[in-house]
């Protein structure tokens, strides 16, 4: 019986730690997933993080999120286009879109339950986007071309 115990308490504390995951050494990168469920290239931004082995602060040479974004390559998706924006743990507090026009000029996108929709209008759209976890944040960023069907 005893024994038993210890095997139980022993994979409960490891599917805990796996779970928890204390040497996770920087942000959660999302998915940035579209309708038909193709993934665009997501660029990793300045982060802090805590985990088991101490508290990481880097800072990347992106003067912007349009600067950042730049980096990735285009996703090609539908004027109106639903797109998702899915960590694979949630974060907890915060999660914020922001749209960039150029280097020095940017706005909040809406994002509602981590999705957004696509601008209507053809053209190359940058964006990043902040999230808060308890163990820290992170900055990510992305482009999407917005392309119209030619009939």
């Amino acid at each position: 019986m005893k024994k038993q115990l210890v095997i139980f308490l022993s994979v409960f504390l490891l599917c805990t730690l796996i779970y928890i995951n204390p040497f996770q050494p920087a942000p959660f990168a999302p998915d940035i997933v579209t309708a038909s469920g193709q993934k665009a290239e997501v660029i990793e931004g300045s982060y802090c993080w805590s985990s088991f082995i101490g508290i990481k602060c880097v800072d990347k040479v992106y003067t912007s999120g349009y600067d950042m974004a730049s980096s990735a390559k285009v996703k090609k998706v539908a004027p109106g286009e639903v797109i998702e924006i899915y960590y694979p743990r949630q974060p907890g507090t915060t999660v914020e879109l922001i749209e960039w026009q150029n280097e020095n000029q940017s706005t909040e996108a809406p994002l509602t339950k981590n999705e957004f929709t696509a601008p209507k209008d053809p053209g190359i759209y940058y964006y990043s986007v902040q999230a808060d976890w308890r163990r820290g944040d992170g900055e990510h960023a992305f482009r999407i071309e917005v392309v119209s069907e030619s009939k």
